[in-house]
Protein backbone atom coordinates (compact mmCIF):
# COMPACT_ATOMS: atom_id res chain seq x y z
CA UNK A 1 0.00 0.00 0.00
CA UNK A 2 1.19 3.70 -0.52
CA UNK A 3 3.29 4.86 2.27
CA UNK A 4 0.95 7.99 2.08
CA UNK A 5 -1.98 5.35 3.65
CA UNK A 6 -3.42 6.73 7.61
CA UNK A 7 -3.71 4.06 9.59
CA UNK A 8 -6.56 1.71 8.87
CA UNK A 9 -8.66 -0.93 10.12
CA UNK A 10 -9.89 -2.91 8.14
CA UNK A 11 -13.21 -4.78 8.61
CA UNK A 12 -16.55 -6.65 7.53
CA UNK A 13 -19.97 -6.56 7.90
CA UNK A 14 -22.05 -9.28 6.19
CA UNK A 15 -19.10 -9.62 3.79
CA UNK A 16 -19.05 -5.66 3.18
CA UNK A 17 -15.77 -5.16 3.44
CA UNK A 18 -14.48 -1.60 5.19
CA UNK A 19 -11.46 0.44 5.83
CA UNK A 20 -11.95 2.46 8.98
CA UNK A 21 -9.85 5.39 9.86
CA UNK A 22 -9.89 8.39 12.64
CA UNK A 23 -10.90 12.10 11.53
CA UNK A 24 -7.48 13.13 12.71
CA UNK A 25 -5.27 10.75 11.54
CA UNK A 26 -6.78 11.67 8.13
CA UNK A 27 -4.45 15.17 8.44
CA UNK A 28 -5.82 16.91 5.67
CA UNK A 29 -5.93 14.02 2.90
CA UNK A 30 -8.34 13.65 0.28
CA UNK A 31 -10.57 10.90 1.15
CA UNK A 32 -11.84 10.21 -2.47
CA UNK A 33 -7.82 9.96 -2.97
CA UNK A 34 -7.58 7.51 -0.12
CA UNK A 35 -10.09 4.70 -1.63
CA UNK A 36 -8.31 5.21 -5.20
CA UNK A 37 -5.02 3.87 -3.68
CA UNK A 38 -6.68 1.35 -1.72
CA UNK A 39 -8.52 0.04 -5.01
CA UNK A 40 -5.33 0.66 -6.93
CA UNK A 41 -3.10 -1.70 -4.34
CA UNK A 42 -3.28 -5.33 -2.95
CA UNK A 43 -6.32 -6.78 -4.12
CA UNK A 44 -6.70 -8.30 -0.28
CA UNK A 45 -7.40 -4.43 0.75
CA UNK A 46 -9.87 -3.57 -1.71
CA UNK A 47 -12.62 -2.40 -0.07
CA UNK A 48 -16.48 -1.14 -0.84
CA UNK A 49 -15.84 1.81 1.00
CA UNK A 50 -13.85 4.22 3.54
CA UNK A 51 -15.57 5.19 7.14
CA UNK A 52 -13.89 7.77 8.68
CA UNK A 53 -14.42 8.42 12.60
CA UNK A 54 -14.76 11.18 14.73
CA UNK A 55 -14.76 11.61 18.67
CA UNK A 56 -15.19 14.58 19.42
CA UNK A 57 -19.19 15.15 19.00
CA UNK A 58 -20.39 15.27 22.27
CA UNK A 59 -24.13 14.15 21.50
CA UNK A 60 -22.83 10.77 20.35
CA UNK A 61 -19.74 8.18 21.14
CA UNK A 62 -18.85 8.55 17.49
CA UNK A 63 -19.58 9.90 13.98
CA UNK A 64 -19.48 7.86 10.89
CA UNK A 65 -18.88 9.44 7.32
CA UNK A 66 -19.27 7.25 4.43
CA UNK A 67 -16.75 7.12 1.36
CA UNK A 68 -17.71 4.74 -1.58
CA UNK A 69 -15.20 3.33 -3.53
CA UNK A 70 -15.76 5.87 -6.47
CA UNK A 71 -14.67 9.04 -3.94
CA UNK A 72 -18.82 9.62 -3.78
CA UNK A 73 -20.24 10.20 -0.12
CA UNK A 74 -22.98 8.04 0.70
CA UNK A 75 -26.15 8.91 2.79
CA UNK A 76 -26.30 5.21 5.17
CA UNK A 77 -24.51 2.16 5.01
CA UNK A 78 -25.84 -0.40 7.82
CA UNK A 79 -23.09 -2.86 7.85
CA UNK A 80 -20.83 0.27 8.37
CA UNK A 81 -22.91 0.99 11.10
CA UNK A 82 -22.48 -2.25 13.01
CA UNK A 83 -18.77 -2.26 12.08
CA UNK A 84 -18.32 1.00 13.64
CA UNK A 85 -19.95 0.34 16.64
CA UNK A 86 -17.66 -2.57 16.73
CA UNK A 87 -14.93 -0.54 16.81
CA UNK A 88 -16.07 1.76 19.12
CA UNK A 89 -16.68 -0.98 21.70
CA UNK A 90 -13.13 -2.50 21.14
CA UNK A 91 -11.80 1.37 22.18
CA UNK A 92 -13.43 0.84 25.45
CA UNK A 93 -16.53 2.71 24.74
CA UNK A 94 -20.08 1.75 25.74
CA UNK A 95 -18.84 -1.71 27.11
CA UNK A 96 -22.51 -2.87 28.28
CA UNK A 97 -24.50 -0.05 26.98
CA UNK A 98 -26.32 1.60 24.05
CA UNK A 99 -23.43 3.49 21.91
CA UNK A 100 -24.61 5.86 19.66
CA UNK A 101 -23.38 6.85 16.12
CA UNK A 102 -24.45 10.00 13.84
CA UNK A 103 -24.91 9.31 10.10
CA UNK A 104 -25.36 12.70 8.86
CA UNK A 105 -28.36 14.15 10.52
CA UNK A 106 -29.38 11.10 12.03
CA UNK A 107 -28.05 9.62 15.25
CA UNK A 108 -28.90 5.97 15.51
CA UNK A 109 -28.63 3.48 18.78
CA UNK A 110 -26.27 0.24 18.24
CA UNK A 111 -25.26 -2.52 20.86
CA UNK A 112 -23.10 -5.27 20.83
CA UNK A 113 -24.67 -8.19 21.75
CA UNK A 114 -21.83 -10.56 21.66
CA UNK A 115 -18.16 -10.68 21.01
CA UNK A 116 -15.39 -13.67 20.21
CA UNK A 117 -12.25 -12.78 19.74
CA UNK A 118 -12.40 -10.28 17.02
CA UNK A 119 -15.68 -11.37 15.81
CA UNK A 120 -19.23 -9.85 16.94
CA UNK A 121 -22.85 -9.51 16.72
CA UNK A 122 -23.85 -6.15 16.46
CA UNK A 123 -27.69 -4.69 16.53
CA UNK A 124 -28.41 -1.65 14.95
CA UNK A 125 -31.25 0.69 14.38
CA UNK A 126 -31.90 2.61 10.87
CA UNK A 127 -33.86 5.16 9.76
CA UNK A 128 -37.68 4.65 9.23
CA UNK A 129 -38.38 3.75 5.91
CA UNK A 130 -40.23 6.19 3.30
CA UNK A 131 -41.55 4.65 0.54
CA UNK A 132 -41.82 6.60 -2.78
CA UNK A 133 -45.50 7.35 -3.88
CA UNK A 134 -46.89 5.54 -7.30
CA UNK A 135 -44.46 2.29 -6.75
CA UNK A 136 -45.72 -0.89 -7.67
CA UNK A 137 -44.84 -4.45 -6.98
CA UNK A 138 -42.22 -4.28 -10.66
CA UNK A 139 -39.98 -1.83 -8.73
CA UNK A 140 -40.35 -0.39 -5.71
CA UNK A 141 -38.56 2.90 -4.12
CA UNK A 142 -37.39 3.30 -0.52
CA UNK A 143 -35.22 6.18 1.32
CA UNK A 144 -33.80 4.96 4.66
CA UNK A 145 -30.73 7.78 4.42
CA UNK A 146 -30.00 6.46 0.85
CA UNK A 147 -32.32 5.29 -2.23
CA UNK A 148 -33.24 1.98 -2.83
CA UNK A 149 -34.45 0.58 -6.38
CA UNK A 150 -36.22 -2.93 -5.29
CA UNK A 151 -37.04 -5.23 -7.87
CA UNK A 152 -39.01 -8.25 -7.02
CA UNK A 153 -37.81 -11.29 -8.91
CA UNK A 154 -39.44 -15.31 -8.94
CA UNK A 155 -35.46 -15.93 -8.52
CA UNK A 156 -33.23 -14.06 -8.28
CA UNK A 157 -30.82 -13.23 -11.41
CA UNK A 158 -27.15 -14.57 -11.99
CA UNK A 159 -24.54 -11.76 -10.95
CA UNK A 160 -24.21 -10.99 -15.07
CA UNK A 161 -27.97 -10.70 -15.45
CA UNK A 162 -28.51 -8.47 -12.42
CA UNK A 163 -25.95 -6.27 -14.26
CA UNK A 164 -27.43 -6.27 -17.36
CA UNK A 165 -30.66 -5.12 -15.71
CA UNK A 166 -28.74 -2.81 -13.56
CA UNK A 167 -27.49 -0.76 -16.46
CA UNK A 168 -31.13 -0.91 -18.09
CA UNK A 169 -32.53 0.83 -14.43
CA UNK A 170 -29.48 3.06 -14.89
CA UNK A 171 -30.57 3.99 -18.14
CA UNK A 172 -33.83 5.12 -17.08
CA UNK A 173 -33.08 7.18 -14.12
CA UNK A 174 -32.25 5.45 -11.09
CA UNK A 175 -28.29 6.05 -11.45
CA UNK A 176 -28.26 7.44 -8.02
CA UNK A 177 -29.93 4.45 -6.15
CA UNK A 178 -28.90 1.38 -4.84
CA UNK A 179 -30.95 -1.37 -6.74
CA UNK A 180 -31.81 -4.60 -4.99
CA UNK A 181 -33.02 -8.02 -6.66
CA UNK A 182 -35.34 -9.70 -4.37
CA UNK A 183 -36.83 -13.08 -4.16
CA UNK A 184 -39.56 -13.92 -0.99
CA UNK A 185 -38.60 -17.84 -0.13
CA UNK A 186 -41.38 -17.41 2.75
CA UNK A 187 -43.29 -15.33 5.20
CA UNK A 188 -39.93 -14.68 7.46
CA UNK A 189 -37.41 -15.32 4.30
CA UNK A 190 -36.09 -13.30 1.53
CA UNK A 191 -32.55 -13.59 -0.54
CA UNK A 192 -31.41 -11.00 -2.71
CA UNK A 193 -28.82 -9.35 -4.49
CA UNK A 194 -27.21 -5.80 -4.52
CA UNK A 195 -25.48 -3.18 -6.68
CA UNK A 196 -24.69 -0.65 -4.37
CA UNK A 197 -24.05 3.10 -6.11
CA UNK A 198 -20.59 4.08 -6.26
CA UNK A 199 -19.21 0.55 -5.38
CA UNK A 200 -20.85 -2.03 -7.96
CA UNK A 201 -21.76 -5.50 -7.23
CA UNK A 202 -21.78 -6.22 -3.28
CA UNK A 203 -21.41 -9.25 -1.25
CA UNK A 204 -24.58 -7.21 1.15
CA UNK A 205 -26.18 -4.23 1.71
CA UNK A 206 -27.79 -3.76 5.21
CA UNK A 207 -29.82 0.02 4.42
CA UNK A 208 -31.12 -2.38 1.18
CA UNK A 209 -32.06 -5.49 3.11
CA UNK A 210 -34.06 -3.19 5.75
CA UNK A 211 -35.69 -0.90 2.96
CA UNK A 212 -36.62 -3.95 1.56
CA UNK A 213 -38.33 -5.71 4.66
CA UNK A 214 -39.91 -1.89 5.44
CA UNK A 215 -41.56 -1.93 2.22
CA UNK A 216 -42.39 -5.84 1.94
CA UNK A 217 -44.03 -5.70 5.56
CA UNK A 218 -45.98 -2.57 5.14
CA UNK A 219 -47.64 -4.03 1.95
CA UNK A 220 -48.75 -7.75 3.95
CA UNK A 221 -45.98 -9.66 2.02
CA UNK A 222 -43.73 -11.00 5.00
CA UNK A 223 -43.59 -10.88 8.83
CA UNK A 224 -42.29 -8.06 10.20
CA UNK A 225 -39.16 -10.12 11.75
CA UNK A 226 -37.10 -11.66 8.55
CA UNK A 227 -34.11 -13.27 7.25
CA UNK A 228 -32.22 -11.78 4.73
CA UNK A 229 -30.06 -14.04 3.02
CA UNK A 230 -27.33 -11.94 0.97
CA UNK A 231 -24.01 -13.10 -0.84
CA UNK A 232 -22.20 -12.39 2.27
CA UNK A 233 -24.58 -13.73 4.75
CA UNK A 234 -27.48 -13.45 6.59
CA UNK A 235 -28.88 -10.15 8.36
CA UNK A 236 -32.08 -10.16 10.40
CA UNK A 237 -33.92 -6.71 10.07
CA UNK A 238 -37.70 -6.14 12.50
CA UNK A 239 -40.03 -3.70 10.59
CA UNK A 240 -41.47 -1.72 14.00
CA UNK A 241 -44.46 -0.24 11.81
CA UNK A 242 -44.51 2.37 9.55
CA UNK A 243 -42.45 6.06 10.98
CA UNK A 244 -40.46 4.10 13.23
CA UNK A 245 -36.86 2.78 13.23
CA UNK A 246 -35.64 -0.29 11.93
CA UNK A 247 -33.71 -2.89 13.79
CA UNK A 248 -30.84 -5.32 12.38
CA UNK A 249 -28.76 -7.79 13.68
CA UNK A 250 -25.93 -8.94 12.36
CA UNK A 251 -22.17 -10.04 12.50
CA UNK A 252 -19.34 -8.36 12.04
CA UNK A 253 -15.58 -8.67 11.93
CA UNK A 254 -12.09 -7.22 12.36
CA UNK A 255 -9.86 -8.61 8.99
CA UNK A 256 -6.68 -6.66 9.79
CA UNK A 257 -4.79 -3.52 10.56
CA UNK A 258 -1.96 -1.19 8.80
CA UNK A 259 0.38 1.15 10.22
CA UNK A 260 0.34 4.64 8.83
CA UNK A 261 3.75 2.83 6.36
CA UNK A 262 0.92 0.63 5.08
CA UNK A 263 2.43 -2.16 6.66
CA UNK A 264 0.49 -4.98 8.08
CA UNK A 265 0.16 -5.72 11.61
CA UNK A 266 -1.82 -8.04 12.46
CA UNK A 267 -4.30 -10.49 10.46
CA UNK A 268 -7.65 -12.07 12.05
Amino acid sequence: MSPDLPSLTFMQGTGNRFALVDEAAMAGRCSTEVVQALAAGDPSRQVDGLLILGWDDPGVDVTMTIVNADGSVAGMCGNGLRCVAFEAHRRGRGHGRTLHVRVGDHRLATRVLSVHGEDATVCARLPAAQVEPGCDRALIRVHVGNRHGIVLCSSLPTEAEWSTHVGRLQDVGLGGYNLHAVCIMDRSTISMRSWERGVGPTAACASGATATVAALASRGLVEPVVDVQQVGGVLRVRWRGPQQELMTMGGVGVVCSTSPAGTLLEVM
